[in-house]
């Protein structure tokens, strides 16, 4: 069955961790990692004006820069499961 994560819903708000990095940012990188098929996150153009889950939503500027680092762990996943394939 496929696996589907939201961390927009899972984390609730636009937060950083404390190494600036949106928290929504690390729970897909979490779920990337274990492999989940696909992803939901919000996006709004302008999530303060947004008339359900403005709080949790990323703006549309931010997409791109999601969109790379979801790229970048995904990348990484198939590195490690390649190591793994010719270490056992």
């Amino acid at each position: 069955m496929p696996v589907c994560i939201d961390p927009s819903h899972s984390v609730g708000t636009r937060a950083c961790a404390p190494d600036r990095l949106p928290d929504i940012l690390h729970v897909t990188a979490q779920g990337v990692v274990a492999g989940a098929n696909m992803v939901l996150v919000d996006f709004h153009p302008a999530p303060d004006r947004a008339l359900v889950d403005g709080p949790q939503a990323l703006t549309l500027g931010e997409l791109p820069h999601f969109l790379e680092d979801v790229a970048l762990v995904r990348e990484t996943y198939e590195r490690r499961v390649r190591l793994a394939a010719r270490a056992l």
